[in-house]
């Protein structure tokens, strides 16, 4: 959740500054990654490592960007969050309508030089607090871009190429799980 948000606002370096901390009993290492008793490696360690080969698959792809902005879709969830916003873009050009049963955040980025008129990128989540959500439960994100045949899309590590109808991109997002979308012309 926190990582997908970052890259959202165009994050370029996230630090884990829990790396490692005081020992408090029951707590597996204080929730650091790694156990200042033993040494041994926490299951934070093994979520953050998760996380970042997620994020490593995409990455050349995500910094040949530069983020413009970021974009709010409420599914009327009661998200306090997207009030507090002051600077959100209210719309953009290339992605003209997102439908949801979840809350979502979009970051927003362009590259002047991108082929096949991919000069538009996307991070997408499902802006749903993990914590609060049924495991496993995904949510349904429909983006709609113009001038767009086919989406590049980067999600679980992997990446594919869909191919849209009538600019319609339909993904299935688990809470605070994003993607990096690229749409294209082919």
């Amino acid at each position: 959740f926190q990582v997908y948000a970052n890259l959202a606002f165009g994050a370029k370096e996230i630090p884990y500054y829990t790396y490692f901390n005081y020992y408090a009993p029951g707590e597996n290492g204080c929730n650091s990654l790694i156990d200042c008793q033993t040494g041994e490696r926490t299951d934070a360690y093994y979520w953050a490592k998760e996380i970042n080969n997620k994020v490593h698959a995409f990455e050349d792809a995500y910094l040949s960007f530069d983020w413009v902005g970021s974009l709010c879709f409420d599914a009327g969830v009661q998200n306090q969050q997207f009030s507090l916003l002051e600077t959100a873009l209210s719309s953009h050009d290339r992605l003209t309508s997102i439908q949801s049963n979840a809350d979502v955040l979009v970051g927003v980025f362009e590259d002047e030089d991108g082929k096949n008129s991919a000069t538009d990128g996307f991070i997408v989540m499902n802006y749903s607090d993990p914590y609060y959500s049924n495991k496993g439960e995904t949510k349904n994100v429909v983006l709609t871009f113009d001038n767009s045949t086919h989406a590049l899309v980067y999600k679980n590590g992997k990446q594919y190429v869909a191919e849209l109808t009538n600019g319609v991109l339909s993904l299935y997002l688990e809470a605070g799980e994003g993607v990096f979308v690229v749409p294209f012309v082919e």
